[in-house]
């Protein structure tokens, strides 16, 4: 049997793809790709619609690309800078907007359609109404701290290094956090064994 193709380029780590694209813009390209998910992932966790979490996704990074020369390894990860220029870009949007409170359910989900919905996604979509209604009672670093472990996929580490507190502290806001918004849901009526 014969495999034919182009052979796999080689996974290079964050740190060799920095410093590539400090010399070859367009390698930012493959850190861009590898984040863009994460990303907006964090920020669709925080604003009220997906073009606004797009935008914003874009403005991290045009910021990080601009700003590539003054990523100091010695101080933290590329993802952890990359992460703290949208948690900043995401804060500064919601101060100036005054988007206070967590986004809709609809405008999460992207569920609105024009056919009947069955049963089992009405299920789903009041399920996911409640999960929203309870995590908006969070305060706003228990929200921040969930958005990036959930909505980013980051480490405790990578969330501390982020927020500049211990990963202690993290872990802390993190378990306090999923204790506050289990028994909010409790409330509700969700069962948890």
């Amino acid at each position: 049997m014969k495999i034919t193709g182009t052979p796999p380029q080689p996974v290079r780590d964050d740190l060799e793809l920095v410093a590539i694209a400090s010399e070859e813009p367009a390698a930012f390209s493959h850190l861009y790709e590898r984040y863009k998910g994460k990303i907006y992932n964090y920020i669709r966790y925080r604003v009220n619609d997906a073009p606004t979490a797009e935008d914003l996704t874009a403005e991290v990074f045009e910021g990080a690309f601009r700003g590539l020369a003054h990523f100091t390894p010695t101080k933290g990860t590329f993802a952890g800078w990359l992460f703290g220029i949208a948690r900043n870009k995401t804060a500064r949007h919601l101060k100036i907007s005054g988007l206070r409170s967590w986004i809709s359910l609809e405008r999460l989900t992207g569920l609105a359609s024009d056919h009947q919905p069955h049963d089992d996604t009405i299920a789903e979509r009041q399920e996911q109404e409640e999960l929203l209604a309870a995590i908006g009672q969070l305060s706003g670093k228990q929200r921040d701290v969930i958005g990036l472990k959930f909505g980013g996929g980051l480490t405790n580490q990578r969330i501390a290094q982020i927020l500049g507190v211990s990963p202690t502290s993290v872990g802390v806001r993190l378990y306090r956090g999923l204790r506050r918004l289990r028994a909010a849901l409790e409330a509700r009526g969700w069962r948890f064994e």
